[in-house]
């Protein structure tokens, strides 16, 4: 199934019962599944399992209907004779049924193909587009912009909001015309760069910074200190170090202390920032985590200020979680 095909159908209010949507592009799928719900007047519910969802059939003609959501439920997706019944269990709801990793070589994959949607990761084209409806970058800084989100268009917005507020706060601090002789030119590529260089827009660590962090949260002491001095070699600067970490432990801290199957849906990760640290949940309590993100914050501080020097910052933050 196509795009195009989706859409037709969102326009014309001829949506199927039934979707499978899988991908990536979790931001874009979203907005599929309100704009579906929006399109028949339904209601979101998210569910854990097919079965709720084919046990709320809507009665009466004035009744309330679903556009139920479910991820991954493992007992339907082994249920072959299941699967040509779930249409007509749905009533007037619809059902979008949300696999993270499609097996094209699957019978589930071949019985379903007129009902899958794959949402892949948008042409650097049409991101770019996106970008600017919503704010004013030049066209390296858009290309700049995809290539830090790895063109995921959830975290291109993440960072648009960062840039917007940031403008906002500047633009609050700018001196009244007629009170004072200058006033500061102040560009959104001002803005983007700024909040690149000191940060706050995330960028994807190097390979290096990427396997230290990994070791950090495996707790992995010896491989973590053996892969810090890779990093120092290399000069990268301790207050990214922190800022990597920082970003890393938080991640795990959202994916270990959901309660919910739906993880990206109700902690805003990508489905790639999930399995970053998925395989590492349970190797600290969420207390520990909780104290390590209090401690690096802290040290960033006590570095901008002067009460700690840089090189002993990132060894201290990680001696304190590593011997939790």
């Amino acid at each position: 199934m196509k795009y195009a095909t989706v859409k037709e159908q969102i326009m014309n209010g001829t949506t199927q019962a039934f979707y499978v949507f899988s991908g990536e592009e979790i931001e874009v799928q979203n907005a599929y599944i309100r704009k579906i719900a929006e399109s028949t007047n339904k209601v979101i519910r998210r569910v854990d399992t097919v079965a709720e969802a084919t046990k709320s059939k809507s009665a009466g003609l004035f009744s309330q209907a679903f556009c139920f959501v479910c991820r991954d439920d493992a007992d339907f997706q082994k249920n072959e004779s299941a699967w040509d019944k779930v249409e007509g269990l749905l009533g007037n709801n619809t059902l979008i049924y949300i696999v993270t990793k499609l097996d094209k070589r699957s019978k589930f994959f071949a019985h379903f193909t007129t009902q899958i949607l794959q949402f892949e990761p948008l042409s650097e084209q049409v991101l770019t587009k996106h970008i600017r409806e919503q704010i004013h970058l030049s066209a390296d800084n858009c290309k700049e912009l995809i290539r830090v989100c790895e063109s995921d268009y959830g975290r291109i917005l993440n960072e648009i909001d960062k840039v917007n507020q940031y403008i906002d706060a500047k633009e609050a601090e700018m001196p009244i015309v007629g009170v004072t002789d200058t006033i500061t030119v102040f560009t959104t590529d001002d803005a983007f760069k700024r909040l690149m260089k000191d940060g706050t827009i995330y960028q994807p660590p190097s390979d290096a910074i990427f396997n230290w962090v990994d070791a950090v949260l495996a707790g992995k002491p010896r491989l973590a200190f053996r892969l810090l001095q890779e990093c120092q070699a290399i000069g990268e600067p301790s207050l990214r170090l922190l800022l990597v970490l920082y970003q890393g432990v938080r991640r795990l801290l959202q994916v270990q202390s959901c309660q919910v199957k739906d993880i990206a849906q109700n902690t805003g990760l990508t489905s790639w920032e999930i399995n970053l640290v998925k395989d590492k949940v349970g190797v600290y309590n969420t207390i520990e985590l909780v104290d390590a993100l209090r401690n690096i914050k802290s040290l960033e501080t006590a570095i901008k200020i002067g009460e700690v020097e840089e090189e002993f910052a990132v060894p201290y933050a990680m001696a304190s979680l590593l011997s939790a």
